[in-house]
């Protein structure tokens, strides 16, 4: 499968026609500090952003670490992880804690923000529940929505976009060293 690469970020929004922008990536670890370091570049120029990134924290004889996840408008870190002890398999996704969050995040939208940013389309938004009434009331009142889609999402996020998402490969944005977020990329501009 091939993405357009961003052509430094300049290339990475396309306006007002389109304001869904698609971060692909495959590995969930290396990505939440590149969307995290996004944000906070964009925070540095003044926008006012509404969404979450997630904060992974590991613990001492855990399998799985535990998921944080940060509201974008308010600072606010919300643990999303049931603490199910330390041999516990499979999800661990605290329903309520998101729940709480995704509402949070929804009512930001209304105080004048200047684009959405939620780290992953993951496999509650591809089950139809999670951010997607969030991503698309953003989309509707024309607030740019920037979304981590995981390659193993894609499908599903091409079918809530309706061919209407910009697809980037996340890695393409971060330069060689990864450790500086270009400044052209504005998800306001034109």
């Amino acid at each position: 499968m091939r993405l357009p690469r961003a052509d430094g970020l300049g290339g990475l929004w396309a306006g007002p026609k389109r304001p869904l922008v698609a971060l692909v990536y495959e590995d969930g670890p290396a990505f939440d500090p590149l969307i995290s370091a996004l944000v906070r570049s964009w925070k540095a120029k003044g926008l006012r952003l509404a969404g979450v990134v997630q904060l992974n924290e590991r613990r001492e004889g855990r399998r799985r670490c535990d998921m944080i996840l940060e509201d974008l408008s308010s600072g606010r870190r919300i643990p999303i992880s049931e603490d199910r002890g330390a041999m516990a398999r499979g999800c661990h996704l605290d329903h309520d804690a998101l729940s709480r969050m995704i509402l949070d995040v929804h009512r930001s939208l209304s105080s004048g923000v200047d684009a959405l940013v939620v780290n992953k389309f993951g496999r509650e938004e591809a089950e139809g529940r999670g951010f997607v009434d969030t991503i698309a009331a953003a989309t509707e009142h024309g607030i740019p929505a920037v979304i981590g889609v995981p390659l193993r999402n894609l499908a599903a996020f091409r079918l809530f976009g309706d061919g209407a998402a910009k697809e980037v490969w996340a890695l393409s944005i971060i330069p060689g060293d990864r450790t500086i977020i270009g400044d052209s990329f504005h998800p306001a501009a034109d």
